[in-house]
Protein backbone atom coordinates (compact mmCIF):
# COMPACT_ATOMS: atom_id res chain seq x y z
CA UNK A 1 0.00 0.00 0.00
CA UNK A 2 2.95 2.23 0.56
CA UNK A 3 4.17 2.27 -2.63
CA UNK A 4 1.00 2.74 -4.01
CA UNK A 5 0.49 5.70 -2.18
CA UNK A 6 4.30 7.07 -3.30
CA UNK A 7 3.78 6.08 -6.92
CA UNK A 8 0.40 7.79 -6.90
CA UNK A 9 1.80 10.87 -5.31
CA UNK A 10 4.88 11.10 -7.66
CA UNK A 11 2.43 10.72 -10.69
CA UNK A 12 0.47 13.66 -9.34
CA UNK A 13 3.25 15.56 -8.59
CA UNK A 14 4.75 15.13 -12.23
CA UNK A 15 1.72 15.43 -13.88
CA UNK A 16 1.05 18.95 -12.30
CA UNK A 17 4.23 20.09 -12.01
CA UNK A 18 5.54 18.93 -15.82
CA UNK A 19 2.57 19.65 -17.90
CA UNK A 20 2.64 23.58 -17.74
CA UNK A 21 6.30 23.59 -17.65
CA UNK A 22 6.40 22.32 -21.14
CA UNK A 23 5.20 25.21 -22.78
CA UNK A 24 8.04 27.15 -21.49
CA UNK A 25 10.92 25.35 -22.43
CA UNK A 26 11.20 26.92 -25.78
CA UNK A 27 12.30 30.25 -25.88
CA UNK A 28 10.10 31.38 -29.08
CA UNK A 29 6.73 29.82 -29.70
CA UNK A 30 5.70 25.87 -28.94
CA UNK A 31 6.73 23.59 -32.74
CA UNK A 32 4.56 21.15 -33.01
CA UNK A 33 5.33 20.54 -36.29
CA UNK A 34 8.74 20.28 -38.27
CA UNK A 35 7.30 21.72 -41.00
CA UNK A 36 6.34 24.84 -39.02
CA UNK A 37 7.43 27.99 -40.79
CA UNK A 38 8.54 26.22 -43.91
CA UNK A 39 7.77 28.08 -47.24
CA UNK A 40 7.51 24.77 -48.96
CA UNK A 41 4.75 23.44 -46.78
CA UNK A 42 1.04 24.07 -45.62
CA UNK A 43 0.54 22.73 -42.54
CA UNK A 44 2.05 19.13 -41.11
CA UNK A 45 2.57 18.44 -45.17
CA UNK A 46 5.05 19.78 -47.48
CA UNK A 47 3.49 20.81 -50.99
CA UNK A 48 5.93 22.27 -53.21
CA UNK A 49 10.11 21.74 -53.77
CA UNK A 50 11.65 22.71 -50.50
CA UNK A 51 15.19 24.75 -50.80
CA UNK A 52 18.11 24.94 -48.42
CA UNK A 53 16.58 27.55 -46.41
CA UNK A 54 13.31 25.33 -45.51
CA UNK A 55 15.58 22.76 -44.72
CA UNK A 56 17.74 24.71 -42.32
CA UNK A 57 13.97 25.57 -40.73
CA UNK A 58 13.16 22.13 -40.47
CA UNK A 59 16.25 21.59 -38.68
CA UNK A 60 15.89 24.39 -36.28
CA UNK A 61 12.32 23.22 -35.59
CA UNK A 62 13.55 19.34 -35.10
CA UNK A 63 16.11 20.81 -32.50
CA UNK A 64 13.08 22.95 -30.55
CA UNK A 65 10.83 20.18 -30.20
CA UNK A 66 14.23 18.28 -28.53
CA UNK A 67 14.62 21.18 -26.30
CA UNK A 68 11.03 21.01 -25.57
CA UNK A 69 11.33 17.31 -24.19
CA UNK A 70 14.68 18.34 -22.19
CA UNK A 71 13.09 20.99 -20.04
CA UNK A 72 10.51 18.34 -18.72
CA UNK A 73 12.63 15.69 -18.12
CA UNK A 74 15.11 17.89 -16.31
CA UNK A 75 12.43 19.37 -14.15
CA UNK A 76 11.71 15.61 -13.62
CA UNK A 77 14.67 14.17 -12.37
CA UNK A 78 15.25 16.80 -10.02
CA UNK A 79 11.55 16.31 -8.59
CA UNK A 80 12.73 12.53 -8.32
CA UNK A 81 15.94 13.45 -6.64
CA UNK A 82 14.28 15.99 -4.30
CA UNK A 83 11.78 13.10 -3.78
CA UNK A 84 14.09 10.69 -2.90
CA UNK A 85 16.32 12.85 -0.10
CA UNK A 86 12.97 13.32 1.69
CA UNK A 87 12.36 9.46 1.45
CA UNK A 88 15.65 8.69 2.40
CA UNK A 89 14.96 8.83 6.94
CA UNK A 90 18.35 10.43 7.30
CA UNK A 91 20.69 7.63 5.43
CA UNK A 92 24.14 9.75 4.04
CA UNK A 93 24.16 6.85 1.23
CA UNK A 94 20.51 8.09 -0.51
CA UNK A 95 20.87 11.61 0.34
CA UNK A 96 23.88 11.62 -1.62
CA UNK A 97 22.19 9.52 -4.35
CA UNK A 98 19.96 12.32 -4.17
CA UNK A 99 22.21 15.02 -4.89
CA UNK A 100 24.03 13.56 -7.50
CA UNK A 101 20.29 12.91 -8.80
CA UNK A 102 19.24 16.44 -8.63
CA UNK A 103 23.12 18.05 -9.93
CA UNK A 104 23.57 15.69 -12.64
CA UNK A 105 20.05 16.80 -14.03
CA UNK A 106 21.00 20.56 -13.63
CA UNK A 107 24.14 19.79 -15.34
CA UNK A 108 22.68 17.68 -17.98
CA UNK A 109 20.11 20.63 -18.51
CA UNK A 110 23.05 23.07 -18.89
CA UNK A 111 24.74 21.31 -21.51
CA UNK A 112 21.54 20.78 -23.21
CA UNK A 113 20.83 24.56 -23.42
CA UNK A 114 24.68 25.18 -24.42
CA UNK A 115 23.84 23.06 -27.46
CA UNK A 116 20.61 24.62 -28.16
CA UNK A 117 22.66 28.44 -27.85
CA UNK A 118 25.36 26.68 -30.07
CA UNK A 119 23.50 24.97 -32.84
CA UNK A 120 20.95 27.39 -33.07
CA UNK A 121 22.86 30.38 -33.61
CA UNK A 122 25.14 28.16 -36.35
CA UNK A 123 21.72 27.51 -38.05
CA UNK A 124 21.23 31.52 -37.85
CA UNK A 125 23.95 32.04 -39.29
CA UNK A 126 23.62 29.48 -42.37
CA UNK A 127 19.87 30.66 -42.59
CA UNK A 128 20.81 34.33 -42.69
CA UNK A 129 18.39 35.23 -40.22
CA UNK A 130 18.38 38.92 -38.76
CA UNK A 131 19.72 39.34 -35.30
CA UNK A 132 17.12 40.47 -33.89
CA UNK A 133 14.34 38.42 -33.12
CA UNK A 134 17.06 36.23 -32.26
CA UNK A 135 17.01 32.55 -33.57
CA UNK A 136 14.27 33.11 -36.06
CA UNK A 137 14.87 32.17 -40.01
CA UNK A 138 12.14 33.24 -42.25
CA UNK A 139 12.60 32.14 -46.08
CA UNK A 140 11.69 34.65 -48.54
Amino acid sequence: MRKISLFLFIGIILFLGLLPASRFASAATVVTSIWQGASCATGDIPTGECGFCDAIVVAKNIVQILFQFAFPIAVGMIVWGALRMIIAGGDEGRITDAKSIMTDAALGFAIVLGSWLIVNAFLNLLGGGSPLPWATISCT
